[in-house]
């Protein structure tokens, strides 16, 4: 699902799975999250996030800003039911720094300052 043109980084500090409408900008954001030390893989449906989950281990997910709350609710609900314990943040991950933020805030378990507004 996944072409980047960022190398993985051998030992990751965490791996995410992230759920985004636009393909083009998940990958975009894998290529950014792997220049400092993560990696990801990426699904553009609620059905290919869960999927991917099933099949292999991710620490974070990151839901992208334009994907609907009701979407990030059942990707959430989907993902925990393979991995109870991934950390996850709902937000637009156009810039590098919500990026890196988003990874850093859902392996802290830290609420989105936005999301509480």
């Amino acid at each position: 699902m996944t072409t980047n043109n960022v190398d993985a980084p051998v030992s990751p500090k965490a791996k995410a799975l992230i759920l985004g409408n636009h393909d083009h900008i998940s990958k975009w954001v894998i290529d950014v999250i792997r220049t400092e030390g993560y990696d990801g893989k990426n699904s553009t449906t609620v059905e290919g996030a869960i999927e991917l989950a099933s099949q292999e281990h991710f620490d974070v997910l990151m839901i992208g800003g334009a994907v609907t709350n009701e979407n990030a609710d059942l990707v959430i609900e989907g993902v925990k039911k393979h991995l109870p314990n991934i950390g996850h943040h709902h937000r637009d991950l156009y810039a590098p720094s919500n990026s890196i933020d988003s990874i850093k805030r859902a392996l802290a378990n830290i609420p989105d300052p936005e999301k509480e507004k």
